[in-house]
């Protein structure tokens, strides 16, 4: 591993090179689009569980009212 030194010769760290500049950027937005797609997919979550919980009220409703009418009948 090369040493960096500057005119006065002391010791500095490596300058960032091109490459490893957009390999970080690359890893910076694989991250992002896996924090967004998990965040998406919990919302997508919850909304099918609140959708399915109102749907099983809703049936809920419907054979109350059905076993109302044939204990009237």
């Amino acid at each position: 591993m090369p040493i960096w030194v500057d005119e006065r010769d002391a010791v500095v760290p490596a300058p960032i090179g091109e490459a490893e500049a957009v390999s970080a950027g690359v890893w910076v937005a694989v991250g992002a689009w896996l924090a967004v797609a998990t965040l998406l997919g919990l919302v997508v979550r919850a909304v099918h569980g609140l959708a399915d919980r109102w749907r099983y009220a809703q049936w809920g409703r419907e054979l109350r009212k059905v076993g109302r009418g044939r204990a009237e009948a």
